[in-house]
């Protein structure tokens, strides 16, 4: 708020006995009326879901996807809401939820190591030919170091 708007307020809150310390603050609503602002109550409003709660939490529960809630909704219910109404219920209800736990995989050193392939460049040959390249990526659990190296292929001798 810059200095001429709070001048202004404090001439309004002045004039109206708002900064003598004897009375009390008027109610939240009253400011800002006074100032041509509404103030913004928390919704009332019911989620057009809340029949439905128990029926999308199971199938929540039970993995299934979205559109397919709102495709059985509609078929089964009647419902003709949209399809991000029903995204937005699924994520309050994942907030509901909460995270799942995860297990943490420790392993000694030299006991464990991860392995996976990544697509590498195309490299032209003598021949004419363009050969496929792979990255070959192994990560050992306990120190995290890693070695990587391009191949030709993604076979186990490899």
């Amino acid at each position: 708020m810059g200095r001429k708007k709070l001048t202004a307020v404090r001439r309004t809150a002045q004039e109206l006995g708002w900064l003598d310390p004897a009375r009390q603050l008027p109610q939240d609503p009253v400011t800002a009326g006074q100032f041509g602002r509404t103030l913004h109550l928390p919704s009332t409003c019911m989620s057009t879901f809340e029949t439905f709660r128990e029926q999308i939490s199971g199938w929540f529960e039970a993995d299934v996807q979205g559109t397919t809630i709102h495709c059985a909704l509609k078929r089964n219910h009647g419902y003709t809401g949209r399809y991000s109404a029903v995204r937005r219920f699924l994520k309050h209800l994942a907030v509901e939820r909460g995270v799942t736990a995860t297990t943490i995989l420790d392993f000694p050193p030299a006991d464990a190591a991860q392995v996976d392939f990544g697509a590498g460049p195309a490299l032209g040959h003598e021949s004419g030919h363009t050969l496929k390249t792979w990255f070959f990526v192994m990560k050992l659990c306990w120190s995290r170091h890693q070695y990587v190296e391009l191949v030709f292929d993604q076979t186990v001798k490899t």
